[in-house]
């Protein structure tokens, strides 16, 4: 028996959702497979048999969808929980992407011209860009509002003419942004339509990670351990600085597969080590961020026609904080003192953070002391005319991360 998960969606620290299938091996079709974190193990959860789970869309802790597929013809269904039950639902197209921003704005994509709407009462098609005569299929869709949203996959003629493509939702239509050549795109995840990233692969190439900024897209160069044939197959954003991708590397010349997991600080893609596994055929297909110290990620590990089930939990203590970058006020300003707000650019991995405050220069007598949660600090105490310096630092489980360079600003009466 081989088995393999495909998707992972969270609810809370304690409420987690994954899904895959299991399949004989021969077989073309697989079996529903779904696994519920309650916080301390995991467990198997009996569901009506929709073939393999390719994605899940949480809405709210009791709606929740999981989207099956089967290539047998008129097999396509959907998983839908109500907070006590798996109940099945018919899809009439052949979909891979299932996400939304709510139970009432939900998207199912199978390709431009196979498009599917949930209003939180009934499935509607919607209509996609003019299709082509070359055979497209989604892989992935992000929803940021229900005005925004993009999804990604590829198109393909043969084995030397294929490529990648990119569809944007602007609340009317969904159109074309790319469409182009030598490679697939698996993966979309962002903090906001002006911070979208993009996942794929090439073939015989390192892999592909684009990143939108609102204006322009760029390509990043991605964490690759291995030399290989890279594909990102899954990623997850908590903030700008704080986005996770998971995939694997075919080596050469002996096609071994090896798992991929790798984080983006908000200056650069590094590689994260993830535990040593003996066999040769483990790949990482989706992964989800619960917090900034929380981290999951579903695959499959074993041989060619025996795997099994792969998850990796990465908790984040030992990441310290970087040192944030302070905002507001900015340095050297000069003010007149009222409640004053101290704002800072938030750090990767932190839980809370640390403020000091000195008098007359860094070495000064301190002035203030405090803790907070949030980046930003109400200051309500009355400050003397003078000069100050204020300095930030981010901790977590593990400690603290270095501080931040000291701003100053100068108090002065009206």
């Amino acid at each position: 028996m081989n088995s393999g998960l495909d998707a992972i969606a969270v609810v809370a620290p304690n409420d987690i959702w994954a899904g895959g299938r299991y399949w004989q091996e021969g077989q073309i079709d697989g079996h529903t497979l779904l696994e519920h974190w309650d916080g301390t193990q995991w467990t198997l959860v009996d569901t009506p048999d929709v073939g393999g789970i390719d994605d899940i869309f949480v809405a709210a802790p009791n709606d929740i969808w999981a989207l099956g597929f089967a290539f047998k013809p008129n097999t396509q269904y959907l998983l839908h929980w109500d907070g006590s039950t798996w109940q099945k639902v018919p899809l009439d197209i052949y979909a891979l992407a299932l996400g939304g921003t709510s139970g009432t704005d939900i998207w199912a994509l199978g390709s431009p011209s196979m498009i599917r709407h949930w209003d939180g009462a009934s499935w509607s098609p919607v209509p996609g860009p003019d299709p082509s005569s070359i055979a497209e299929s989604i892989s992935d869709v992000k929803a940021f509002t229900p005005n925004d949203a993009w999804a990604v996959g590829h198109w393909y003629f043969n084995v030397t003419s294929h490529g990648g493509i990119i569809l944007h939702w602007d609340g009317t239509a969904w159109t074309y942004t790319y469409r182009g050549s030598g490679g697939s795109l698996l993966s979309v995840a962002g903090t906001s339509g002006k911070d979208v990233w993009i996942g794929g692969s090439t073939q015989y190439a390192h892999g592909r990670l684009y990143h939108w900024d609102g204006q322009q897209w760029r390509v990043s160069r991605g964490p690759q351990p291995l030399r290989g044939t890279v594909a990102y197959t899954g990623l997850a954003a908590l903030a700008t600085d704080d986005v996770w991708t998971v995939g694997g590397v075919q080596t050469y010349p002996i096609g071994q597969y090896y798992a991929l997991l790798g984080h983006w600080d908000g200056k650069r893609w590094s590689s994260v080590p993830t535990p040593t596994l003996s066999e040769s055929h483990n790949w990482l297909a989706a992964v989800a961020v619960v917090n900034a110290e929380d981290v999951w990620a579903v695959g499959a590990q074993g041989e060619i026609d025996a795997e099994q089930t792969l998850i990796m939990h990465a908790t984040r203590p030992c990441y310290l904080p970087p040192a944030p970058k302070l905002q507001q006020p900015q340095n050297n300003a000069s003010i007149l003192f009222s409640p004053l707000q101290l704002v800072w650019k938030q750090s990767a991995t932190a839980t809370h953070y640390e403020i000091q405050m000195r008098r007359d220069s860094t070495t000064g007598p301190f002035i203030l002391r405090a803790k907070t949660k949030q980046r930003k600090y109400l200051v309500a105490e009355r400050f003397e005319d003078g000069q100050y310096f204020w300095r930030v630092r981010g901790c977590n489980g593990g400690g603290c991360g270095a501080w931040s360079a000291y701003y100053s600003f100068h108090v002065h009466s009206p």
